[in-house]
């Protein structure tokens, strides 16, 4: 969609709430719509034209970047600025993203404008961002082969006797030096028992032999972002680690394999999550499937077992099956994938392989 279509989509959506404003909150859907990267924004669109509202910080960068609207810099509260400027003089009824507004700002927008009606539309853009062009697709492909690349020179870091977390920033460090503008989000590095918690964060426990290693990293590369996990072992893993190891990769292939456009998420979730409780292993998946995937790490649509989304074509999703044994070792294993018309394709090109380090 060119800058163009992204606002008139916006107006269209005006049209079915019967609404004479949107007030767009939240950065990285301000980015989709106009462009603008920096930290303080608001984009208000009515059905005639769109205005962007910045402080005096991002005057030349506002300039340089802002497509599709007018620009509006001031300082203050955006409230205030939109009253004085005018820009709904003649509005009725205003959209807002409840999610992206916190109690204070939507309590401040109704005392500045007393007679507006201000209708909440959860989710006002997320199907709109989700579905990604081709701008936006070579984006998150240069993000996957930049974290395929630092897997791959990562290996000959993980080792016994060194920390999780200097593995940790190492990871951070070459994603950068390879051209990431940052990381996606804090690096997972968790090893032996650590790796029985999901989202561990990295510590200064040493690696030893005979641990399994949880690797859940991505990067940013112009706005958009990649997500990724492997789990790798010191040494040779026990039985039961090559059996849960085994039961987490064909999870994660029976929950690609039936990803499609039109397709229910929570089947998605479901294949995974039957095949892991038909191995025993059920109690020990305790989070989602997966999420969405673009400007931000965990956008729409959710992979869960309670999800009532339906995959569109054209969105990015991740399928992260994994099993958690407490306090002995968890895997997890973590791929993004296009969701298509008649199928799936996964962005990483890193091996599922188990490796023995």
């Amino acid at each position: 969609m060119s800058w163009r279509e992204r606002h008139q989509a916006v107006q269209d959506l005006l049209g079915r709430h019967e609404a004479d404003a949107a007030l767009v909150t939240h950065l990285p859907h301000i980015r989709w719509l106009c462009g603008f990267t920096g930290s303080r924004a608001l984009l208000l669109v009515t059905p005639d034209e769109s205005h962007f509202l910045t402080d005096t910080r991002y005057t030349v960068q506002s300039k340089q970047e802002v497509q599709g609207a007018q620009l509006h810099v001031g300082g203050g509260p955006f409230h205030k600025l939109v009253r004085t400027r005018g820009l709904l003089a003649y509005a009725k009824n205003v959209l807002l993203q409840p999610e992206y507004m916190s109690v204070a700002d939507y309590h401040s927008w109704k005392q500045s404008f007393e007679k507006l009606k201000w209708t909440r539309v959860p989710q006002l853009l997320t199907r709109l961002v989700a579905v990604k062009s081709p701008n936006e697709r070579s984006a998150m492909k240069e993000a996957q082969n930049i974290t395929d690349r630092v897997f791959e020179e990562i290996l000959g870091y993980i080792k016994a006797g060194k920390t999780e977390r200097s593995i940790a920033a190492t990871i951070d460090y070459r994603l950068r030096q390879l051209g990431a503008e940052a990381s996606a989000f804090d690096t997972i590095v968790a090893s032996g028992p650590n790796s029985a918690r999901p989202h561990a964060r990295p510590g200064m426990r040493t690696l030893q032999r005979g641990d399994c290693v949880i690797v859940d990293f991505g990067c940013v590369y112009n706005g958009m972002v990649s997500d990724m996990t492997r789990t790798v072992f010191i040494g040779q893993p026990s039985d039961q680690m090559r059996r849960v190891y085994d039961v987490v990769l064909e999870a994660q292939r029976r929950s690609v394999e039936i990803s499609r456009a039109n397709v229910e998420a929570r089947q998605v979730d479901r294949a995974a999550r039957q095949y892991i409780q038909e191995a025993g292993y059920g109690e020990n998946f305790a989070h989602s499937t997966g999420h969405g995937l673009g400007y931000e790490v965990h956008e729409w649509p959710r992979i869960s077992s309670d999800s009532e989304d339906i995959l569109p074509q054209g969105c990015a999703v991740t399928i992260e099956p994994g099993i958690y044994l407490d306090g002995r070792f968890g895997i997890r294993i973590e791929d993004a994938i296009w969701v298509e018309e008649q199928g799936s394709r996964r962005l990483p090109t890193a091996t599922r392989d188990l490796i023995c380090l």
